[in-house]
This record gives C-alpha cells, sequence and structure tokens, in this order.
C-alpha cells in the first residue's frame, strides 16, 4: 500500500505506442492500472513526459465529477490507452472512498513547432 501523495515513474503508452515515462501519484495509477516500474533509458531515448505536457505532447487525460459533492471535479492522466477507464468500459472511479463518474476523456494533444523561413535561399542542383 502506497503512502498518499507517493510519486513514482510509470509508463506512459502514446497514441502511436511509444513508451514513455511519468511521474504520477502511486496510488492514483494503483487504481487506474498504470504500469509502475522504474525509469527505463530505452523509452525513447529515456524521454520523460511531465503532466503539463512535453515540448511536443500533452498526456491524455479524463475528467471526473464527485457523486458527493457535484461540484468537485477532478482529472487523472491516462498512462495506456487500453485502459477501461479510456475505453469506455468503466465509467467510474473511486478515491478515498467518494465516488467519481467520468464527464469527458481528453486525448493526446500534439504540438509541432512553426517553421520559420530562414530566407537562406538553396543552391541549384
Amino acid at each position: 500500500m502506497a503512502v498518499g501523495g507517493s510519486r513514482d515513474y510509470f509508463q506512459y503508452i502514446d497514441d502511436q505506442g511509444r513508451s514513455w515515462n511519468i511521474q504520477l501519484d502511486v496510488s492514483d495509477q494503483a487504481t487506474l492500472g498504470g504500469t509502475r516500474g522504474a525509469l527505463q533509458a530505452n523509452t525513447n531515448e529515456g524521454r520523460i513526459l511531465t503532466q503539463r505536457g512535453h515540448k511536443s505532447l500533452r498526456p491524455r487525460y479524463v475528467l471526473l465529477r464527485s457523486t458527493v459533492e457535484a461540484s468537485r471535479n477532478i482529472k487523472k492522466i491516462v498512462t495506456d490507452p487500453s485502459l477501461g477507464i479510456w475505453d469506455g468500459t468503466q465509467n467510474s472511479y473511486t478515491q478515498d472512498g467518494e465516488l467519481f463518474i467520468v464527464t469527458a476523456r481528453v486525448g493526446e494533444v500534439r504540438f509541432n513547432p512553426p517553421t520559420v523561413d530562414t530566407a537562406i535561399i538553396e543552391a541549384p542542383a
């Protein structure tokens, strides 16, 4: 059993099937079904994805609303697109004995840097 607020690295699988490392709350991911493990050097050159996102990728997440207090909403990152909370087979989540229902599933967002015209004229071949 993890102490509340304990954090560890989990494997995050993006929509293209590549593995990333992301540091998340241990108790949340145990409930959601995330794959816990040591920081893997072989996952995309050891790239780490933060909760706010990488320079090129913001992770997928679900928004949940409390069944006890309707104004209480939480956001949980979903590390694997095959997990039930993401694919629709699981529509609720329990945290500290409180039941939450899924209100939205928000997919990954990719950022492509804008191209810049360098004004360099290439020599003809």
